[in-house]
């Protein structure tokens, strides 16, 4: 049997490290802005009959007058605009279209969103209010469901513990991606990737609430046996079914990723992280923190020791009597 418990300390420093050089990268980068939905603004999206550098595009937006505006091209063809409400909001979208028409060339496809500040400010407050609900929801059922056994509460933590390293990693390699490809992927905090979020909320719980049932089948149905091993071997029967769930489930969101509609593309690129994430933090981060907790101990690092890998102690086991002095 695999002993997936004898080295967790390595999978918190490796998730560790990954959450930390994508937060990094969220500010050494482009990094992720915030949708009209909750900056406020207007957001255009402008396809053009013909070819159209970039720079005709900055042209015409600077002849509005707007310093703070953003342009990103999505295509030799298709641009993203980003804009400030103007005083005069009611006549932006057709002050807009006609500069881009003076300046870049006729226009194919036009559209044009405008969110005041008051709105933003309150899908803000919306978005964060869900996903705390969702959050103690998830907590409250886990504490509930998993009464049977010692301790329900660290079940419960080391499923949230698990959750917000789902929601960072998702953040991270977002920031990364934005890094390195910012130019062929254009990704923002928008509302589907805030219903991305709350979908991963609940597809990790769900992968995470699988093993930790087979660990409390296997708790009261093998008493002698400690945590650890209990742990490695409620794994082993979960490993199989995690895997093939995932993996197709990956499949059909990296096809929809790359071949469905630009509009959802923030969603399907939280699930997609989600979905690897979640997997990875139901085995290595979720369970393994409910076998540091139970053993007081964090394991070890490969080639370097550290913490008991094993389980605590039995209270039944008589301490070793110390010799010399």
């Amino acid at each position: 049997m695999i002993d997936f418990a004898k080295y967790r300390a390595s999978y918190f420093l490796f998730s560790l490290t990954v959450i930390i050089a994508g937060i990094a990268a969220l500010f050494l980068g482009p990094g992720l802005r915030f949708s009209i939905e909750f900056s406020s603004g207007a957001a255009v999206n402008a396809t053009f009959l013909e070819v159209t550098p970039q720079e005709s595009i900055e042209l015409a937006i600077d002849s509005l007058g707007y310093e703070s505006a953003v342009v990103q091209g999505l295509g030799d063809r298709e641009y993203f605009l980003r804009l400030p409400v103007a005083e005069a909001s009611e006549r932006q979208q057709l002050d807009v279209r006609l500069a881009l028409e003076e300046h870049a060339g006729e226009l194919e496809g036009y559209s044009f969103d405008l969110v005041s500040p008051a709105v933003a400010r309150e899908t803000v407050r919306n978005g964060l209010i869900a996903v705390l609900i969702a959050v103690i929801g998830i907590l409250g059922y886990i504490v509930y469901a998993f009464r049977s056994v010692r301790h329900p509460f660290r079940y419960g933590i080391a499923a949230i513990i698990a959750l917000v390293h789902d929601i960072a990693a998702a953040f991270a390699v977002a920031g990364l991606f934005m890094l390195i490809a910012s130019q062929w992927l254009h990704l923002e905090i928008s509302s589907m990737f805030l219903v991305g979020v709350l979908t991963l909320l609940g597809y990790s719980i769900n992968d995470t609430i699988v093993i930790f049932d087979r660990i409390r089948e296997n708790i009261l149905r093998e008493t002698s046996r400690d945590i650890v091993a209990t742990a490695n071997y409620s794994i082993m029967e979960s490993m199989a079914r995690s895997i093939n769930t995932s993996f197709t489930t990956l499949v059909v969101l990296l096809a929809l990723f790359l071949l469905g509609p630009t509009t959802i593309r923030d969603f399907l690129f939280v699930m997609i992280v989600g979905v690897v994430s979640g997997t990875y933090s139901s085995v290595f981060t979720a369970t393994q923190v409910l076998v540091s907790w139970e053993t007081r101990s964090l394991g070890r690092l490969p080639f370097l020791g550290g913490g008991r890998g094993g389980a605590a102690p039995s209270p039944s086991t008589p301490a070793r009597a110390s010799q010399g002095g």
